[in-house]
C-alpha cells in the first residue's frame, strides 16, 4: 500500500521546495510584471503549484495529483518566457506512470534539463521512489532517465525532493532507514545518469527525516533535516557537503544561533555559490509560527551566519519560511499563511543584499488572492524573476504566479566627468539581472558594461568633446522594462592641468667633503614633476625663473656650502585667481660618484604653490624666504657624517595672465 503525504499543514510546511530568498523592505508588488500561470488541462485538486522551479526563461510548475494515468499519478508543466510573455511550452509525464506515484510532487530544472520527483514510485516496493530527468531539444522535451537509489527499499520516498546543478541532480529520500533519511547524488556524463554517492548525516538518528529538503550549486550540496533535535526536538539542521573529484565530505553541520524545540528549520534549503539559505517555518519570533530563515556564508571551508531574516508584516502561523530561494544577491521567502482580517492568502518576500547586509525590497501578492490559497508554498527565484506557487487557487486545481522585477538605479559613483574623458564608472541598485542596455544620454558613449551582480553594473563611457554641459541622467534597461535615476552626474568642460618643468643645470661641481674627499656632482639635481591636481582654466603665457640655491648651513654648520642654479618653468593656466594653491609631487634624485663607486638616492614629496596673478613678469627676482616647508634635501651618508649633495627650492610662482593684480 502506497502512503501518500497531504492533508496535513505541518507536512504541506515541511516539503516546501526551496528556491529563491529576498530581503528587502516594503515595496508594493504592483512595481513588478505580474503573470499567472496555469495548466491548459487543469482540474480540481490537481494542486498545480504545489512545486515550482525557475531557470532564466523557463519555469517548471509541479501538479502531483493530475489524473492522466490515473488517481494522483502527477504531473508536470514546462512554461518558457518570450520577451515578457509566459507560454505553455510542454506537460510532462512519466513514459511509466502509475496512479499514486505523485509525479511532480517535487520538481527542479537547470538550463535545458528538469527533473521531477514521484516519491510514490512502486520499482523497489511501495512508495519506494523514483525521480525522472527530462531534456529539451529546442522546444521538445524528451525523457532522458529515470532514477531510482542503488539501495531502494519500500517506503524511501526517494524523490520526496530534488534539486539540479548542471550535470549534478541530488534525490532525497527522508524515510529511508526509519526516517533517518538519506540524500542520493548522481551525475551526468554524456546522456547517461549515475549514481556518484548517497550522503547521510554524520549524526543521524531515527526520525530526523534528512534529505525532506535538498538544494545543490556546483560542488556543493545543502540537505535539510528539520526533525532534527540539537536545540530540542524537531528543532531541525541542515548539512552542508562538498565534492572533491567524486568524492563527497561533510563540511558543516547548520543549527540556528537561537533554534528552539519546534522550529522545523531546515524545511526548506536554498544555495548559490557560497551562501546558503534555512527556511525555520514554525520559528516564533513574531508570534507562534510565524516563522524565520537564516543565511549563511563561506569562507574557505567555514561557514557563518549572515543574517536572521523575518517578515516586517509577521504574525503568529504564517510559516514564513516554508519555502526559500537565492540567486547572487536575491532570495526569496514564502509565507503561505499570511494575510489579515481573517483571510490568508500567503505571500512572499523579496530581500537584496548589498555588502553583508540584507534588506527586504518588496512583499508579493496575487492580485486574485483568496483565503487559503497557500501562495508562497512554493517559489523560485532565477535573476530577477520570481515564481511563487499557490496549489489552493481556483478550487483547488492551483496556480503559479511569476513577479519579473524591472532594475531600480540607486546611484553611481562619480558626481561628474569631463569632455573628452574616458572613464569607468559604477553603477548600484537591484535586479540588473539580464541587463541589455545601458545609457547616458546624447553625446556619452557606453564603450563597455559587465553586470557584476543583480546590483552592480560596470560601465567604461567615454564623453564627447562636445557633449552638453550640465546634469546627465543614467537609464538601465532590463527585458521587464526601464530605469532612470535622474541628474546622476554633471559633465564638465575639460581642465587644463600646470605645466611645470624642472630642469637641472648643466656644470659640474666638486664637492670637497674632508679628509681629502672630493665629489663630482654632474647634473646633479634632477626633479621630476608628477601632477596630482589640475584647474580649469588654458592657455596663459610661461615664464622662465632662474634661481640660485643659498646658503644652506652657514659656515659653522657640518657639511659644505653648495650653490647651484636650477631651472623651474612654469605653465599656469589663463585667468588664474589670485591666491589658488595646488600641489605637486616632486621627486628628486641625485647622482654622484665616490671613492668606492656609483650610486643614485632619490626622495619624494609634496609642495603646495600659491599663485599670485599678475599682468605681467616682473624684472626682479622673488626674494626666497627661509621655510622649511619648501626645501628637498637629497642627501647620502659618508663615513660617519652626513653629506647634503643637492637640494632644491621650490619657489614662489609668480605667473603671468589675465587675471586682476
Amino acid at each position: 500500500m502506497k502512503t501518500l503525504l497531504y492533508g496535513s499543514l505541518t507536512v504541506i510546511f515541511l516539503f516546501a521546495i526551496n528556491l529563491v530568498l529576498i530581503p528587502s523592505q516594503s515595496a508594493s508588488a504592483s512595481d513588478s510584471i505580474e503573470t499567472k500561470l496555469t495548466s491548459a488541462d487543469g482540474a480540481e485538486s490537481d494542486r498545480f503549484g504545489w512545486s515550482v522551479a525557475a531557470s532564466d526563461d523557463t519555469v517548471v510548475v509541479g501538479a502531483w495529483m493530475d489524473d492522466d494515468n490515473g488517481s494522483n499519478s502527477g504531473s508536470a508543466y514546462v512554461f518558457t518566457r518570450s520577451g515578457t510573455v509566459w507560454m505553455q511550452q510542454a506537460k510532462l509525464t512519466a513514459a511509466d506512470a502509475e496512479a499514486s506515484d505523485v509525479f511532480g510532487y517535487s520538481v527542479a530544472v537547470s538550463g535545458d534539463t528538469i527533473v521531477v520527483g514521484a516519491y510514490g514510485n512502486d520499482d523497489s516496493g511501495s512508495s519506494s521512489g523514483s525521480a525522472y530527468v527530462f531534456t529539451r531539444n529546442g522546444t521538445a522535451w524528451t525523457e532522458q532517465q529515470k532514477l531510482a537509489a542503488a539501495d531502494a527499499e519500500a517506503s524511501d520516498v526517494f524523490g520526496i525532493s530534488v534539486a539540479i546543478s548542471e550535470d549534478t541532480v541530488v534525490v532525497g529520500a527522508w524515510n529511508d532507514e526509519g526516517s533517518t533519511g538519506s540524500a542520493y547524488v548522481f551525475e551526468r556524463s554524456g546522456i547517461e545518469w549515475t549514481q556518484q554517492t548517497k550522503l547521510t548525516a554524520t549524526d543521524g538518528a531515527a526520525l530526523d527525516y534528512f534529505g525532506c529538503s535538498v538544494a545543490v550549486s556546483g560542488d556543493t550540496v545543502v540537505v535539510g533535516s528539520y526533525q532534527d533535535d540539537d536545540n530540542g526536538d524537531i528543532s531541525g539542521s541542515a548539512y552542508v557537503f562538498t565534492r572533491s573529484g567524486i568524492a563527497w565530505t561533510q563540511q558543516k553541520k547548520l543549527t540556528a544561533a537561537d533554534g528552539a524545540a519546534g522550529d522545523y528549520y531546515g524545511g526548506a534549503v536554498a544555495i548559490s555559490g557560497d551562501t546558503v539559505v534555512v527556511g525555520s517555518s514554525d520559528d516564533d519570533d513574531n508570534g507562534d509560527d510565524s516563522g524565520s530563515a537564516y543565511v549563511y556564508t563561506r569562507s574557505g571551508t567555514a561557514w557563518t551566519e549572515q543574517a536572521k531574516l523575518i517578515s516586517s508584516d509577521g504574525a503568529a502561523w504564517e510559516y514564513f519560511g516554508s519555502s526559500v530561494g537565492i540567486n547572487g544577491n536575491t532570495l526569496a521567502v514564502g509565507a503561505p499563511l499570511n494575510g489579515s482580517n481573517d483571510v490568508y492568502p500567503g505571500s512572499a518576500y523579496i530581500y537584496t543584499r548589498s555588502g553583508i547586509t540584507w534588506t527586504q525590497q518588496r512583499k508579493l501578492t496575487a492580485i486574485d488572492g483568496a483565503d487559503m490559497d497557500f501562495f508562497g508554498q512554493s517559489l523560485g527565484v532565477s535573476g530577477a524573476t520570481v515564481t511563487v506557487g499557490a496549489f489552493f487557487n481556483d478550487d483547488d486545481s492551483g496556480s503559479a504566479y511569476v513577479f519579473e522585477q524591472p532594475p531600480d538605479v540607486k546611484s553611481i559613483n562619480i558626481t561628474s566627468a569631463d569632455r573628452d574623458e574616458t572613464l569607468d564608472v559604477i553603477i548600484s541598485g537591484i535586479f540588473f539581472d539580464n541587463t541589455s542596455a545601458v545609457s547616458f544620454g546624447t553625446g556619452v558613449m557606453v564603450n563597455s558594461y559587465t553586470v557584476d551582480s543583480s546590483n552592480r553594473i560596470t560601465a567604461n563611457i567615454t564623453v564627447s568633446g562636445t557633449a552638453a554641459l550640465g546634469a546627465r541622467d543614467v537609464a538601465v534597461t532590463t527585458p521587464v522594462g526601464i530605469d532612470l535615476l535622474s541628474n546622476s552626474f554633471m559633465v564638465e568642460e575639460a581642465p587644463a592641468g600646470w605645466v611645470v618643468e624642472f630642469l637641472p643645470g648643466v656644470s659640474t661641481v666638486n664637492i670637497d667633503v674632508g679628509g681629502g674627499i672630493i665629489i663630482p656632482v654632474d647634473q646633479n639635481l634632477f626633479v621630476e614633476q608628477t601632477p596630482v591636481y589640475t584647474v580649469k582654466p588654458t592657455d596663459a603665457p610661461s615664464g622662465q625663473h632662474i634661481l640660485p640655491l643659498p646658503n644652506r648651513f652657514g659656515p659653522d654648520t657640518i657639511g659644505y656650502t653648495f650653490s647651484k642654479r636650477i631651472y623651474v618653468r612654469i605653465t599656469p593656466p589663463a585667468n588664474t585667481p589670485i591666491g589658488i594653491s595646488e600641489q605637486f609631487i616632486v621627486n628628486a634624485k641625485a647622482s654622484y660618484l665616490g671613492q668606492t663607486g656609483a650610486a643614485e638616492i632619490g626622495q619624494t614629496r609634496p609642495f603646495t604653490f600659491t599663485v599670485n596673478t599678475v599682468l605681467e613678469f616682473s624684472s626682479e627676482r622673488p626674494v626666497i624666504p627661509f621655510d622649511w616647508n619648501r626645501w628637498l634635501p637629497v642627501i647620502i651618508a659618508v663615513g660617519i657624517g652626513v653629506v647634503v649633495v643637492g637640494i632644491v627650492y621650490i619657489p614662489r610662482l609668480i605667473a603671468k595672465g589675465k587675471g586682476p593684480v
